[in-house]
């Protein structure tokens, strides 16, 4: 929605200015120099620039590039906005600037204050936990040779030679189904892990993370649903990490993560016990607030009741 808009850092013209390096935003209309605070730039397809200040202030200049390749010149003059306040740079039919300036109140400031991110409270395997500690977060809740297995929590492993990283409590260890490093069937384990998500726009959710396992991850699943597992391979040494994210699939309230992790390789013998473990890094974030739909135009709103065969006016 923002066209024709460059940002960076300039020289003070005031060599005793506070600010030793403004950050600017620079359209084909304006220049706004950010003084501390927070605000808003839209530009339409007109060139005309809008700006509103939330916290602080910022100095609005018009400036104007009459022909193609020409250089800036003074549109018509410059403007303070504090807090609260806001103006609008139009070109006159002559190619002349006017500032007309505006408040929140006169205006659709609001849509031009920064969303922010907010983080999602998901928890890495074994973060803040000592080996063999149970983590009260993951889960191991089935078996592929077995259909009466019982879900149990999951164990902060404790890792004694050299093919395994090295845990870290202070961002994520290694478990399993028990704290010592354990020999398991070459079969298939699934971990669980669950997360709330509640008054946060679903559209915008992101889970970013990375994992090892050993022997190999065959499917990662967010509600019930596969996600893309990257490629990775079966054998030892188990050092390096391999990222995934996931952007759709969330539901409001409790989401459920699953890895299914498998104790066997291509070349691995079917009798074969190895040991099984699984390690996550995770981080998500999204918006506050619900999306709401685009608001229709006049136009569109126009086409809609002729379709009906009625008459729109504004207001119905």
């Amino acid at each position: 929605r923002v066209r024709g808009l460059e940002v960076g850092n300039q020289k003070p013209s005031n060599p005793q200015s506070l600010i030793p390096n403004p950050f600017v935003v620079r359209t084909p209309t304006a220049v706004v120099t950010d003084l501390g605070t927070e605000f808003g730039v839209e530009v339409d397809e007109n060139g005309n620039t809008t700006s509103h200040v939330f916290r602080g202030a910022v100095e609005l200049r018009a400036i104007n590039g009459k022909r193609p390749g020409a250089a800036p010149t003074e549109g018509s003059g410059t403007v303070l906005l504090k807090a609260g306040e806001g103006a609008r740079v139009e070109r006159r039919t002559d190619s002349s600037l006017t500032i007309r300036r505006s408040t929140m109140e006169d205006s659709d400031a609001i849509s031009l204050r920064p969303r922010m991110r907010s983080r999602i409270d998901v928890f890495s395997t074994g973060v803040g936990l000592k080996e063999g500690d149970i983590d009260p977060r993951w889960q191991i809740v089935a078996r592929s040779d077995a259909a009466d297995f019982e879900p149990r929590p999951a164990a902060v492993t404790s890792i004694t030679y050299g093919t395994f990283r090295v845990n870290d409590p202070a961002r994520s260890q290694w478990i399993s189904v028990a704290g010592d490093l354990p020999d398991l069937p070459p079969v298939s384990y699934t971990f669980r892990t669950t997360f709330e998500l509640n008054g946060v726009s679903l559209e915008t959710v992101v889970l970013q993370g990375r994992f090892i396992a050993d022997n190999h991850v065959d499917a990662i699943r967010i509600n019930g649903r596969s996600v893309p597992v990257p490629d990775h391979g079966y054998e030892k040494p188990f050092y390096a990490f391999h990222p995934f994210a996931i952007k759709d699939g969330f539901v409001e309230g409790t989401n459920v993560l699953e890895f299914e992790v498998s104790n066997t390789s291509p070349d691995s013998r079917p009798t074969l016990v190895s040991p099984m473990i699984l390690r996550v890094e995770l981080y998500g974030s999204a918006f506050r607030g619900r999306q709401a739909a685009p608001a229709a135009s006049k136009n569109e709103l126009e086409q809609k009741g002729k379709s009906k065969g009625g008459k729109h006016t504004d207001g119905t």
